[in-house]
């Protein structure tokens, strides 16, 4: 019964690992400057970019040691300027430009994390529905979450986030009052 709950995180891995480029600032950081070229350029050609490709030379321009030079000199050595410079760094993403995709951000992990939590009610559900068989639903439950993801997946970059998150909310609304 786990194992099969578990096959949509299983497959998500899989297609993660074989269809997500490695992150181009993190090849960078390891200099591997041509790859980091590469895995940017892809991910830009995937979302119909057809300006002027980025080559090695440029990435390796900004990700030398004399680039990041500037943010390296001031290193914290004691606990509370460790502290100090943490916090510093927590309020950029605070500041006016970032801090509604933060707090967006934060309530959908939030969201998210609650959304686990459902699992536990759902038994009451089964239950209260008379269902014979709790953990054959719950398979069945998981398993059409794999179609659901590929669908959101396609559907984000064909519509937008905005539409398509929007949409999904109100239709997600729509099913709780309706029930």
């Amino acid at each position: 019964f786990v194992c099969i709950c578990t096959l949509p995180s299983v497959v998500g891995y899989v297609m993660i690992w074989c269809l997500v480029p490695e992150s181009p600032r993190f090849l960078a950081l390891q200099g591997r400057y041509d790859q980091a070229a590469q895995s940017a350029n892809q991910v830009a050609l995937s979302m119909g970019y057809r300006g002027t490709l980025i080559r090695d030379s440029e990435i390796e321009h900004h990700f030398t040691d004399s680039a990041r030079r500037g943010s390296l000199m001031r290193q914290p050595t004691g606990i509370r300027d460790k502290i100090q410079h943490a916090l510093e760094k927590m309020q950029l993403v605070y500041k006016r430009e970032l801090r509604r995709p933060t707090i967006i951000i934060q309530i959908l992990w939030i969201a998210a994390s609650c959304g686990g939590s459902l699992g536990q009610w759902l038994v009451a559900v089964f239950h209260k529905l008379d269902l014979k068989n709790i953990y054959l639903n719950f398979i069945w439950l998981n398993c059409s979450c794999i179609p659901g993801n590929i669908a959101s997946a396609i559907l984000t970059d064909r519509i937008g986030r905005n539409r398509f998150f929007t949409g999904a909310m109100f239709l997600t609304g729509a099913a709780l009052i309706g029930t």
